[in-house]
């Protein structure tokens, strides 16, 4: 992660004599998007604060019109409930707090009026580390078997991620600002051939992002 901060401190010093160059940084909540119909079980997520920081870089292709590219990195957290019924003559289900670190590179394009802004775009995301600590247990006709878990994750799940974002902020004096965020995963992070509950369903990112901007004044 220290490596992460430097490429991103070395971004924000390289180009700082650039006009429209920025920081961002804030919180952020993830929730989960899967489509299950609980035939064979359920999976849901209990949605915990987690952080993102970043450069981005505003260029303008009109007087109103903006691209917007990023560089950023997202801390996720949340909590998966897990009950997987589909095992023959036993049960699966699972606690887990997931954590995930993602190095993300959305480009937005950004409509400004006057002090406000709308923006949207594609978002690319690699995940660099995840790690998953709770309870499984597996119950069978001899009884339930209770398992505590606190692991390394990155292999389980998908290293890429593709979403799609939405937001709007307004630019306040000194430079700073206020911005808000969604973004909605097109793929699932979930990979098929590991935990029970990675082969049932697809299970895809959503973010809720809420952030302080600062534009960086350029050199004289």
């Amino acid at each position: 992660m220290k490596r992460i901060f430097l490429l991103l401190a070395a971004l924000a010093v390289v180009s700082s004599a650039q006009a429209q160059l920025g920081l961002r940084g804030g919180l952020n909540t993830t929730l989960l998007n899967s489509k299950s119909d609980g035939a064979y079980g359920d999976v849901s997520a209990n949605e915990y604060l987690g952080y993102q920081v970043g450069v981005f870089y505003a260029h303008k292709l009109t007087e109103h019109i903006a691209l917007v590219p990023e560089v950023a990195y997202s801390r996720q957290i949340m909590q998966l409930r897990v009950d997987d019924y589909s095992i023959a003559d036993a049960g699966y289900s699972a606690r887990v707090r997931l954590s995930r670190s993602y190095l993300q590179v959305p480009v937005m394009l950004r409509a400004t009026f006057g002090k406000f802004y709308l923006e949207a775009g594609p978002q690319a995301g690699f995940l660099v580390g995840a790690h998953e600590k709770g309870t499984e247990y597996l119950g069978t006709i001899a009884g339930t078997t209770e398992r505590q878990i606190d692991r390394s994750a990155a292999d389980r799940y998908r290293r890429i991620d593709l979403s799609l974002c939405a937001g709007l902020g307004v630019q306040l004096p000194a430079g700073f600002g206020v911005n808000l965020r969604s973004s909605s995963g097109l793929i699932a992070f979930n990979r098929g051939n590991e935990l029970a509950y990675a082969s049932r369903d697809d299970l895809k990112n959503q973010v809720l992002q809420a952030s302080i901007t600062y534009l960086i004044k350029p050199k004289s």
